[in-house]
């Protein structure tokens, strides 16, 4: 039970400093100057790394001849992970009280980033 009561506490900590993080930065991101902020989620990311650091160039305006620079040493990065098996860590389900909790707390940035509560 201690241990779940220490595992809570520090979600809800946690919970608070990330929260004033998120809005920190949906509020600063305003200031950035357009076209020099590339949001990317993690999903798209990880199942397709290359094509989504190419979006990010495109997006960015650093363009296709820039994106051939680098994209010989993303191969090179790339291909071993998948060699390896890389697999993802896993962890243990949270309880349907703690999913509950996580999607009310975290709504506002669900919603903002496209993810599903």
């Amino acid at each position: 039970m201690l241990t779940r009561k220490c595992t809570l506490y520090f979600i809800i900590v946690h919970d608070v400093i990330a929260f004033f993080r998120y809005n920190e930065y949906i509020s600063a991101r305003e200031l950035i100057p357009k076209g020099s902020l590339c949001e990317v989620r993690f999903d798209d990311l990880e199942s397709d790394m290359i094509g989504t650091i190419k979006r990010i160039y495109t997006k960015l305006g650093w363009g296709e001849e820039q994106f051939a620079t680098v994209e010989p040493s993303l191969q090179k990065f790339v291909k071993p992970i998948g060699k390896k098996g890389y697999k993802k860590n896993s962890h243990a389900e949270l309880s349907p009280e703690l999913k509950k909790e996580v999607a009310r707390r975290w709504a506002p940035s669900f919603k903002e980033f496209g993810y599903e509560l």
